[in-house]
């Protein structure tokens, strides 16, 4: 949606398998059933307290070795912000998202990866989405659970919200849209301009 002030993007970035790495990390050796109920639990905006996130993941010894990590990527199913992403989000107005500090080591288990890293708890949610008024999304087969979900090749346009969109925090989940971030404003703007989002991948909506 726009205004004359305010933009809404969305982007499904996280949801990218070009920025889906898996490392090994203690919590999920200890117990992978409470581990992805977890992961699952961050994805739909659950609350989650620092104890739930690891303080160390690393590299596996057969994966690829990796160089550099983008800004926003997936770690064994979390979101994940770069430390200067973070810098970004911290500027705005992100309510009561939180984000969590890890370090990511390579496969000595030894040595850290440069830079600083971050489990990205997004906690505020949304329901802006407007499926009649929207262009281009998949239905859901289920619409009990939600509306639809973000399909490849988005055009500006293509989805529509509502209003509400416009109130309160620059960052969310609407989960009535699955596999969908919401971002607005100047922080949208941002993040494009310091090239931390892809732009091809994120749309304005009117």
């Amino acid at each position: 949606m726009r205004t004359t002030d305010e933009e809404v993007w969305v982007t499904d970035i996280f949801w990218s398998t070009t920025v889906a790495f898996g490392f090994g990390c203690e919590a999920r050796e200890r117990d992978m059933k409470e581990f992805v109920a977890n992961v699952r639990a961050s994805n739909y905006g659950a609350v989650l307290e620092a104890d739930v996130f690891p303080n160390e993941m690393w590299e596996m010894p057969k994966k690829k070795k990796l160089k550099k990590f983008p800004h926003m990527f997936r770690m064994n199913g979390f979101d994940m912000v770069s430390g200067e992403m973070a810098e970004v989000l911290r500027r705005h107005n992100i309510g009561d998202t939180k984000m969590f500090p890890v370090t990511l080591l390579k496969k000595d288990r030894k040595t850290p990866h440069e830079g600083e890293f971050f489990f990205l708890n997004i906690r505020e949610k949304k329901e802006a989405f407007d499926p009649i008024a929207s262009r281009k999304f998949t239905e859901s087969p289920n619409r009990e659970f939600w509306k639809g979900s973000v399909p490849l090749g988005l055009s500006d346009n293509d989805i529509t919200v509502d209003a509400t969109a416009l109130v309160g925090p620059d960052l969310w989940l609407d989960p009535s849209l699955f596999r969908s971030y919401f971002i607005k404003g100047a922080l949208a703007r941002e993040l494009i301009e310091r090239k931390m989002i892809p732009s091809n991948r994120v749309h304005d909506h009117a």
